[in-house]
């Protein structure tokens, strides 16, 4: 597993993202070197903690439906894997 590094920069841009409400994706050089990983709830009856809980479970709920290898290694293989894929839980 590679180790994982703070970026404040990259904090910033996320923050300023997530203030604008916009679904787009970032362009590339607001994060040079990381991943975004980002969940849209249009459920606007949750609480924070309520919304927080919910974008975990349909994170982490990927893996437990389309697995994983069990040496946890990632490939390029698994871009091809369509809609099946675990893309979103592995850019921790």
């Amino acid at each position: 597993m590679y180790r994982m590094k703070y970026s404040c920069a990259a904090e910033s841009y996320a923050i300023e993202y997530v203030a604008s409400c916009r679904v787009r994706t970032l362009p590339e050089y607001t994060h040079p070197g990381h991943k975004v990983n980002t969940y849209v709830l249009r459920d606007v009856s949750k609480s924070v903690r309520g919304a927080a809980y919910y974008a975990t479970a349909v994170w982490w709920s990927q893996l437990s439906r389309f697995g994983m290898r069990s040496n946890m290694m990632f490939y390029a293989s698994e871009y091809r894997r369509g809609r099946r894929n675990v893309l979103s839980w592995s850019k921790v």
